[in-house]
C-alpha cells in the first residue's frame, strides 16, 4: 500500500511564501509546523492507502480526465485558519471559486468511487496548507492579521496539469513524490 493523493502543484509559489513569513514574524513564540515551499500543492482528492496494482488504472483515469479539460486561471483569495480563533488547528491559503476546478474536483471524486475510493463528506474548497497549529502564543496578533489582511491580493496562478502525488510520512515531515503528471488538454 501506498499513501496517494491527486494535487495542483504549487512549487515555491512566491505570494504563499510571503504570507507564511508575515506570519512567521508575527507569531515567533507560536508552534506551529510550517509547510515547506516546495510541497506547496493545492489538493484535489486525498485518496489515501492505494494498492500499487491499482496505480496504473487510477493514472489512466486521471489523464482521461485531464484530456477534457483546458488549462485556467485561479485568482488567489486570502489566507484563513480552520478551528476556532482561540484553537486554531490548520492557517491555508485560499483560492476564489472557479467552475473548471470545480469540474476536474467533482469529476475525479465521482470516477475515484468506481475503485472503492469513498468520497469525501465535506463540501470541496480550493486551499492548501501552509501551517498546523500546536500553539498560538499571539493570540491578538493572530486575530488582528486575519481581520486586517489586504483581500485584493490581485495575482493569479495558471493551471495547467494535476498529479498523482505519493506521499510517504517521516518524523522530520512528508516527503512527496510525483507518480505522474497529467496535462490538461482540451483547446
Amino acid at each position: 500500500m501506498i499513501r496517494t493523493f491527486v494535487a495542483i502543484p504549487l512549487k515555491n509559489n512566491a505570494i504563499i511564501s510571503r504570507q507564511q513569513t508575515l506570519l512567521q514574524k508575527l507569531l515567533p513564540g507560536s508552534r506551529i509546523k510550517w509547510v515547506e515551499p516546495h510541497n506547496f500543492h493545492l489538493t484535489l482528492k486525498f485518496i489515501g492507502d492505494t494498492e500499487e496494482s491499482s496505480v496504473n488504472t487510477i493514472n489512466n483515469t486521471l489523464e482521461e480526465i485531464a484530456s477534457g479539460y483546458p488549462p485556467f486561471v485561479l485568482e488567489y483569495d486570502r489566507t484563513g485558519y480552520f478551528g476556532s480563533q482561540h484553537q486554531p488547528r490548520v492557517i491555508w491559503f485560499g483560492f476564489r471559486a472557479h467552475p473548471l476546478l470545480s469540474e476536474i474536483q467533482q469529476e475525479i471524486e465521482t470516477v475515484l468511487v468506481q475503485y472503492g475510493i469513498r468520497p469525501d463528506d465535506k463540501e470541496y474548497k480550493p486551499h492548501l496548507t501552509i501551517g498546523r497549529v500546536k500553539k498560538i502564543a499571539e493570540r491578538e496578533a493572530f486575530s488582528d492579521f486575519f481581520r486586517n489582511q489586504d483581500m485584493n491580493i490581485g495575482e493569479k496562478l495558471a493551471v495547467d496539469a494535476f498529479q498523482l502525488i505519493r506521499s510517504t510520512l517521516h518524523s522530520s515531515g512528508p516527503v512527496y513524490t510525483i507518480i505522474k503528471e497529467f496535462k490538461l488538454k482540451k483547446v
